[in-house]
């Protein structure tokens, strides 16, 4: 008969927060709250993403947007801007797919309803796209520039 070996407090209290942890990842909390890291992290971040972006560096950008989607899932602007690169790539489904994410993360966002409008334009789904454009029209929260815009491209529905 083998004696089994018992634990020593350090192992329980291993097993204890790994366990703790395994549990809030299995519940969609991010690996970035597990790490502390804190809204000023995630805005440099996103802000170097963004500038990455606007200079052409799409494969960098979407790198960062890809870390940032496993530290924190529930930020809706790595997914606008991966939109953006897809869309500028030409590639509609893998753009609707994130600007799709960003409005069920960011319900509000007059900006992911006109790129998914943008996007359903280029497919021809003229009604998808008329509603979308005239959610953000009739929005009194959307930015004079949203709501421009989303006026210009309510003619191409009709």
């Amino acid at each position: 008969m083998t004696k089994e070996k018992e634990l020593t407090q350090d192992q329980k209290n291993l097993i204890e927060v790994a366990t703790e942890m395994s549990q809030k990842l299995e519940a969609g909390e991010g690996i970035g709250t597990l790490l502390g890291y804190t809204e000023d992290d995630y805005a440099l971040y996103e802000k170097n993403m963004y500038r990455l972006y606007k200079t052409g560096r799409y494969e960098d950008s979407r790198m960062i947007a890809q870390g940032l989607f496993q530290l924190d899932p529930s930020r809706a602007y790595p997914h606008f801007v991966v939109g953006d690169i897809e869309l500028k790539e030409s590639n509609l489904d893998g753009a609707l797919e994130h600007f799709e994410k960003t409005l069920e993360l960011a319900p509000a966002s007059s900006m992911a309803r006109v790129k998914i409008a943008e996007v359903a334009l280029r497919l021809d789904d003229k009604p998808r796209a008329r509603t979308l454009l005239q959610e953000v029209v009739d929005n009194p929260k959307a930015s004079q520039s949203q709501s421009r815009r989303a006026r210009a491209m309510l003619r191409l529905t009709a």
